[in-house]
């Protein structure tokens, strides 16, 4: 068991800052840079001024494949110097950037702390969807949770204004976040600790509350990460709650489970999320064929890469856009697009090797964890399938969590 110890002022900065990123990255501040981004920046460079100052080994406090991970994707940028040229150089920066902000969320984050204020913050973003939903419901039009009046940093094609009018009048809530998808990400690990970690009174209202909320978000992200916590939590029931529920109680829990979800699906919010399925698929009758290749363009890119570069990847942006204008699916790509789901990324910047590494690291982090713990990071690579989640906040956020409860499984200490 980890000793007890108060969390210092700077770490409950940088826990507050994992937890509130992707809403503070809607807003901007200079041009398309951020407030959220100004500030983790920030805290970066105090984070390597206290290293050097207190001889801090913050290394210790990550994975060890993330260490060789991160040492990789270096290295192979390096050596790709002499197959692409000097302006991999500009890729450098980027990636020690990354590195550095998610070694920061590891060292600094003290996971009771973040439990107590990812509750508090919960509640509060849950009970605004539901206001949301309730007047969307009643009236046709919500409460926007983005500020009017402030610069935002989101959707630069159709404008801010166009923006706000789409989160007033769409028929998808999102509560303060951007999107409905972010905050199904962000809700998904605080699902997982409230069925399967936390002790404390009332956590199952909690986890009912967060469940009904990702079902209202209507996001594909949420129903992907929820079946794979709900699977894990049916295993947490099986294994760890057998002597004290019931097994009839158990597969009465299963059967609401399956009633539930029949009648979700029938009905008309369950509709609009079986609308979005179409694209996970690649039929010429599909009547979205862009929201299909979206998943899968770039392994057509991939495809392009010389042996050597699909073993260890291409960080060089200006090379990625050039094999993207050559490719066989070009046309499906805007000026300068450069969107990856995580797994896509992983593939285009280091390669099969990275990915391996990348794999290792995921079922490592599962390996010997709690139930939430191993729910958690393989919600990651669920989601990690269809979203933009590489070297994320939000992929911080579901990598220290399960790596924190590896540490101290076992202590039942909370708030």
């Amino acid at each position: 068991m980890n000793e007890l110890k108060t969390p210092t002022f700077f770490s409950k900065l940088v826990t507050h800052m994992l937890l509130l990123y992707p809403i503070l990255n809607t807003y901007a501040l200079i041009g398309s840079f951020s407030i959220g981004r100004s500030i983790l920046m920030t805290l970066v460079v105090l984070f390597i001024f206290r290293v050097f100052t207190k001889g801090q080994k913050p290394l210790k406090s990550s994975p060890k494949y993330f260490n060789i991970y991160c040492t990789f994707w270096i290295c192979s940028a390096i050596i790709s110097v002499g197959f692409i040229g000097f302006s991999v150089f500009g890729a450098l920066p980027g990636i020690i950037y990354s590195f550095l902000f998610v070694l920061l969320f590891f060292y600094e984050t003290d996971l009771d702390y973040l439990i107590r204020w990812y509750k508090y913050y919960a509640i509060a973003f849950i009970g605004f969807l539901f206001v949301q939903e309730s007047m969307y419901v009643s009236t046709g039009i919500r409460i926007p949770g983005i500020i009017p009046g402030l610069p935002l940093t989101v959707d630069k094609l159709v404008g801010s204004e166009r923006y706000m009018e789409q989160v007033i009048m769409g028929y998808r809530s999102s509560s303060v976040f951007s999107e409905p998808a972010h905050f199904a990400q962000w809700l998904l690990p605080f699902l997982s600790i409230e069925l399967m970690y936390d002790k404390n009174n009332n956590h199952y209202i909690y986890a009912v509350a967060a469940l009904l909320s990702l079902l209202l978000l209507r996001s594909g992200n949420a129903m992907i990460g929820l079946a794979i916590v709900l699977l894990f939590f049916m295993g947490y029931l099986f294994i760890e709650k057998k002597t004290k529920m019931h097994f009839v109680q158990i597969m009465a829990f299963v059967a609401v489970l399956i009633i539930g979800g029949y009648y979700y699906l029938n009905s008309d919010i369950g509709a609009d999320v079986l609308d979005r399925q179409d694209e996970l698929h690649l039929n010429e009758s599909s009547s979205d064929r862009m929201g299909q290749v979206r998943l899968f363009r770039r392994y057509y890119v991939f495809a392009e890469y010389s042996v050597l570069e699909q073993l260890i990847g291409v960080s060089d942006i200006p090379k990625l856009l050039n094999y993207i204008k050559g490719s066989q699916v070009a046309f499906f790509f805007d000026d300068d697009e450069t969107y990856f789901n995580a797994i896509q990324s992983v593939l285009l910047k280091t390669g099969y090797i990275g990915l391996v590494i990348f794999v290792i690291l995921c079922f490592s982090l599962s390996r010997n964890n709690t139930h939430a713990g191993k729910a958690i990071v393989f919600a990651f690579l669920a989601l990690s399938f269809v979203a933009g989640l590489f070297f994320t906040t939000t992929m911080a956020l579901y990598l220290v969590i399960p790596h924190k409860m590896k540490q101290i499984k076992g202590c039942t200490r909370f708030m």
